[in-house]
């Protein structure tokens, strides 16, 4: 089993005895050692040990203070206490305060085995936490298929009442050419929310969608003036594309509800003005990526681990229902698409949409 341990010992001989011993009983195991508070912070961080080793005497520090440092650093960081003379009651309150284990330095023998089963214990926790999440998710998105298919069907018989009532008033103003043009834009829109309607609650039933071979370009352009009505006056939309086709496959439904949500979100986060991108870039790896970047606050820190699952919102209270971003990868996922939110940006938010370029 290979593993990389941070020992903090700032006697040399004691540290080199260490290193010793571990290289014969556990040569596979990486280990930086550190002297002090300030390296031992850097390394606890950025070298992401298994398990710290430390020394309980430590010359302006103590092992106390250095498993208080793990633990609100590196929470559930096993911490195995190697150090010399350590009265009963020191030991009794290190384990009281989260330590794996003690040994003592004249007292060596199962120091090896003792870091050994303290990693093993620990990475068996993370598998079980991510067991469990990949459970609660895997409920959640199951919840959200049937609330899906649910809105879905009840979404369905109002679109088919404002259908008749909109074709009832297109034969009542056939003369007006002024009137009609709003008509038939509603007629147009609730057709086509008819058609994502019913492809839902296929969806909520596990029926997979259909893709088919689409020019993403010419179908961003036609959808850009819905976009743009959608908009407030302060804020622009701009559109950057290569000069020829870009074909990929997809669900146009699904397609046209994962873009509208992600750009109302944008639209949400600047308020009254700011400016939204969307970049479709050239085809590579297999995907034709498409970028959209506003350059709003950006996504705050405490909800990026929960930015995809159901129920959770990145806006106030009341004005959200926590379900676009997780139904939007959902739609994704079903085409054979990926959704992602880009980590890297550092001012506003880019999220990016794949589609494949082979069916």
């Amino acid at each position: 089993m290979k593993a990389r341990l941070l020992h903090l010992e700032d006697d040399a001989a004691d540290a080199e005895l260490f290193m010793v011993r571990l290289g014969k009983e556990w040569p596979e195991c990486k280990v930086h050692q550190v002297d002090t508070e300030s390296l031992f912070r850097e390394s606890l961080t950025s070298d992401h040990p298994d398990a710290v080793v430390i020394d309980y005497s430590i010359k302006g520090w103590d092992g106390h203070m250095a498993l208080e440092t793990t633990r609100a650093l590196r929470p559930g960081m096993p911490v195995i206490i190697f150090s010399g003379m350590l009265g009963e009651e020191a030991a009794v309150s290190a384990l009281r305060e989260g330590a794996a284990d003690y040994v003592l330095k004249d007292r060596p023998a199962r120091l090896v085995e003792s870091i050994r089963r303290a990693v093993a214990q620990a990475r068996l926790q993370i598998e079980h936490r991510r067991a469990r999440t990949r459970s609660e998710e895997s409920q959640r998105l199951a919840l959200l298929g049937e609330l899906a298919a649910g809105l879905a069907h009840e979404f369905n018989n109002t679109l088919t009442v404002l259908t008749l009532q909109a074709d009832i008033l297109d034969r009542i103003v056939q003369s007006s050419s002024e009137a009609r043009h709003p008509l038939k834009t509603i007629q147009r829109t609730c057709a086509r929310a008819a058609r994502f309607s019913h492809k839902l609650l296929q969806l909520g039933r596990g029926v997979s969608p259909v893709s088919e071979e689409v020019d993403v370009k010419a179908h961003v352009f036609k959808l850009r003036p819905t976009w743009r009505a959608l908009l407030p006056s302060g804020i622009s939309l701009s559109l950057k594309t290569p000069p020829a086709p870009l074909w990929a496959w997809m669900d146009d439904g699904f397609f046209e509800q994962v873009m509208l949500n992600l750009i109302l979100n944008a639209r949400d986060a600047l308020g009254d003005s700011g400016k939204i991108e969307i970049t479709l870039q050239p085809p590579a790896g297999g995907y034709v990526e498409i970028e959209i970047e506003d350059n709003g606050p950006g996504i705050p820190a405490a909800l990026r681990a929960t930015l995809f699952e159901p129920f959770h919102t990145t806006k106030k209270p009341g004005a959200g229902s926590g379900l676009g971003l997780a139904l939007a990868r959902r739609l994704a996922t079903a085409m054979n698409a990926r959704l992602i939110w880009d980590e890297s940006q550092t001012d506003g938010t880019r999220f990016v949409l794949s589609l494949r370029t082979t069916s």
